[in-house]
């Protein structure tokens, strides 16, 4: 049996045959759809010199998702700096 054929007997016997793409969820993936973070505050936490840790802790959260949004937090800064600093020396 080829893995496509295993994988179509796996939904059919989950009751998904032919669904794909339907946009239907099956129940086992709901847990891992993203939630909802309050970016802003993260930025408030991690300013007040919480760890990612325990801002992940509170907002109940992985703390990979806490460092990935303070990445993206510290490339907008970046950014805007930059613009700044252009839009200065014009």
């Amino acid at each position: 049996m080829h893995a496509g054929a295993f994988a179509e007997k796996q939904a059919a016997a989950r009751g998904f045959a032919g669904r794909k793409g339907s946009g239907h969820t099956p129940p086992e993936a709901k847990s891992r759809q993203r939630k909802p973070v309050d970016v802003a505050k993260i930025r408030a936490l991690h300013n007040a010199g919480w760890s990612a840790a325990k801002i992940a802790d509170e907002l109940g959260c992985a703390v990979p998702t806490v460092y990935r949004h303070l990445e993206r937090l510290r490339a907008e800064n970046e950014e805007s700096e930059e613009t700044e600093k252009e839009e200065s020396e014009t």
